[in-house]
């Protein structure tokens, strides 16, 4: 009754979703568990160790195009701005 409720809900819970819910022993230690955790950290590292590679470019100039456009998105995102409301000769 309850698998049946939880797979009419929205948005509707798959079986195996519904399975693992219900399961009294879902706290116990899984192989399949710990392996797609072990996969999911080390996607996660390799996107990090991409990003300090990228930034490493960036930082030796190795493209000259991408570095000037990195650099011109940061001035764009950190340049101190006026907000709009401001009058400058009042303050």
């Amino acid at each position: 009754m309850v698998a049946e409720w939880l797979a009419r809900s929205e948005p509707p819970l798959g079986p195996e979703v519904v399975r693992h819910m219900l399961d009294a022993d879902s706290h116990t230690w899984s192989m399949r568990k710990s392996k797609a955790n072990w996969f999911h950290i080390m996607a996660m590292l390799a996107w990090l160790v991409r990003l300090a590679k990228w930034l490493d470019d960036i930082q030796r100039w190795r493209n000259s195009v991408r570095t000037v456009l990195v650099h011109m998105l940061y001035l764009v995102l950190v340049w101190p701005k006026i907000p709009a409301g401001m009058d400058l000769w009042l303050s």
